[in-house]
Order: C-alpha cells, then structure tokens, then sequence
C-alpha cells in the first residue's frame, strides 16, 4: 500500500480539511496521515519546501494565484528556500507555463489576456500542478435601484469595482 503524507497549515479549518481527505483516501486503499504543519515544522521554509506528500492549504485563487505557479518562486536551496511575496508551494517548474503567465501580465487587450488565460488553464488543467478541493464563496448583495452595476468582473476583485459608473434609480 502507498503511503503518503497531508500537510495542513495551523488553521483548524485546513486541519480538519487534510484529516477528511487523509481518511477518504484510507478508505480507497491510500496510507494517508494529515500533519499538522505548526510550530517550528511551520516556521522552517526548507522543511516546508521538500517534504515528500501533498500539502493542503487556504490559498489565494485568480489573477494574484498565478504567480505562485511561476518557477520564479519556488523555495530551493540555491535561494535558501526563501521567495518573495507568492510562493510556488508545489514546486512546479516549467518553462511554458513560466511564458503564459509572463505574457499575461505584459498583454495589455482583454481579447488576448483572455486567449492567454486560456492557454494557462488548459495547462493547468492537463499537468495538474495545483488542485482546487474547495472553494469560498463571496456571495453579494445589491440593491435594485443601483444603476450601472457591472456584473462581469476581473479575477480577485471586489464588487464594487466598478462603483464610480453607478446610479441610482429614483
């Protein structure tokens, strides 16, 4: 039987969340043991950065995502398992991927930061460097006599990203 570890953040939430997974996949035949990654264990980057298993956290979706999966920043140890700001906690290292999401953040038309989007999901999708298990909604609530109200918005931003065009109805 193939034994695997699930590391967690400190947050209950994501604590909870590795033990169901870890018992889920016990019951189709994986060793499955969720840890809790607290304490001097969450506090060292090169423990963090070369554990043998899968790590289960709350992370930042969207457009601020995309960094994270860019092999700028990934911890090694020719950058003492330090980044700045995003982390590729994965450690996926690819080229291709690195270009696509380059090209998005340089490409200024939405036609084609769309087409580039595209590209990189795709890519996502068939390598499967991250994986979404859950997702938290932010549902909102809108007045009917506002005017103006942009339903389509960019990753990442907030519902009133658009407040300056609205109106109201009298």
């Amino acid at each position: 039987m193939i034994e695997v570890e699930l590391r967690t953040g400190a947050l209950d939430q994501v604590f909870s969340l590795g033990t169901v997974i870890a018992d889920y996949w016990q019951r189709i035949g994986v060793g499955a043991t969720a840890l809790r990654a607290s304490g001097r264990l969450g506090q060292d980057p090169e423990a963090q950065a070369t554990f043998p298993g899968f790590m289960i956290q709350n992370s930042g979706s969207g457009v601020p995502g995309l960094r994270r999966l860019h092999s700028a920043n990934v911890r090694l140890s020719e950058n003492g398992f330090q980044v700045g700001g995003s982390e590729n906690v994965s450690r996926y290292l690819n080229a291709e991927l690195d270009g696509l999401i380059d090209a998005y953040f340089r490409t200024i038309p939405v036609a084609d930061r769309v087409a580039v989007m595209g590209r990189i999901l795709r890519h996502v999708a068939e390598q499967l460097p991250v994986m979404g298990i859950y997702y938290n909604p932010a549902p909102d609530a809108l007045g009917n006599r506002l005017l103006n109200i942009g339903t389509a918005r960019a990753f990442g931003s907030v519902p009133s990203w658009n407040a300056h065009e609205w109106d109201v109805r009298s």
